[in-house]
């Protein structure tokens, strides 16, 4: 199969697009021919090794943990899904080495959904990481509720762009944050007030919030603490040490830190549908700034690193 490899940690010039051998899905896996993925940090930071005691060593790896395609074929534990299938969803770094920037790439039964009638593979693949962090934050973490005021910290790149919308769909009062160029763009997407982090320095804003979503993961539960009301509740994709305290002191206090991870918990099916309702029903809507080929993933990824995307790049691979 035709795939975008990497056979060592470096820079994204370590990709190669090289013709590799197909894999075999594991009893509880499913094979799925990819019709597009999208780029998240994760994958930048799995290429450059920020990742490497966590995510297990295997030559050659290909990246892409976002997918959407067609079930190719199913593990002999799998009931849920068959060949045929049109499904969305992630492929786990931690067990498999076979990701979606490739023509085919396993995934775990539990980490997928069935795509819904109008839905997209482009759309579909913007979701999975983006779309299932914001929700989580959302919904488990801060449990948000109509009327409630909701700080987003990052709120124009993948996950920015989605939680803006997710939770505007929950009924809250949105203030976000971003750089000059994208405020216009914020506000667009339900943002009732938008902050040039650049010319306001958003730790010391003196608003107290219900809850605290940092999407860019740029500031910390001490910081965000003097920003939440007494029981609000802060949430990071990224853990620092002021949050991992937070974090443990939690139970004992009336404020809160949680740490967000899109493919945390038992439910990830029943989420991604639950999303995909939404964007179904015009509530949510995947923000895909441009559409690349595998090769120009390299390209793409540096944009990534830098901060600099907008909404999300989506992959076409077949």
């Amino acid at each position: 199969m035709r795939a975008l490899t990497i056979h060592e940690y470096g820079s994204p010039d370590v990709f190669k697009v090289e013709d590799i051998e197909k894999p075999i899905p594991g009893n509880y896996q499913v094979l799925v021919e990819v019709k597009s993925s999208s780029i998240n940090p994760v994958d930048w930071k799995i290429r450059a090794g920020h990742l490497s005691l966590i995510i297990p060593k295997h030559w050659p790896r290909v990246l892409g943990v976002d997918c959407a395609g067609v079930v190719a074929e199913v593990g002999s534990a799998v009931r849920k899904f068959a060949p045929g299938d049109k499904v969305f969803g992630m492929s786990n770094p931690l067990r498999t080495p076979f990701g979606a920037y490739s023509q085919y790439c396993i995934c775990e039964k539990d980490s997928l959904a069935k795509m819904p009638e109008g839905l997209s593979f482009e759309d579909a693949a913007s979701i999975p990481v983006a779309a299932l962090t914001a929700y989580k934050a959302f919904k488990q973490q801060i449990k948000l509720q109509t009327g409630q005021t909701v700080l987003i910290n990052g709120a124009s790149g993948g996950v920015g762009s989605f939680a803006v919308q997710i939770a505007r769909s929950m009924g809250a009062k949105i203030v976000a944050t971003c750089g000059a160029d994208n405020i216009e763009f914020v506000k667009e997407l339900g943002a009732d007030d938008v902050i040039d982090y650049k010319e306001q320095d958003v730790a010391k804003l003196t608003q107290k919030f219900d809850g605290i979503f940092d999407a860019s993961a740029k500031l910390n539960f001490r910081t965000a603490s003097k920003m939440l009301n007494k029981h609000g509740v802060y949430v990071t994709t990224v853990p620092d040490a002021y949050t991992i305290l937070g974090l443990l002191t939690s139970p004992f206090c009336r404020q809160k830190a949680y740490i967000v991870s899109a493919g945390s918990g038992a439910f990830v099916s029943q989420e991604l549908s639950e999303i995909a309702e939404l964007v179904l029903s015009g509530q949510v809507k995947p923000i895909i700034a441009t559409s690349i080929s595998l090769e120009q993933v390299p390209e793409f990824q540096k944009l990534s690193e830098a901060g600099h995307a907008r909404g999300k790049t989506v992959i076409k691979v077949s």
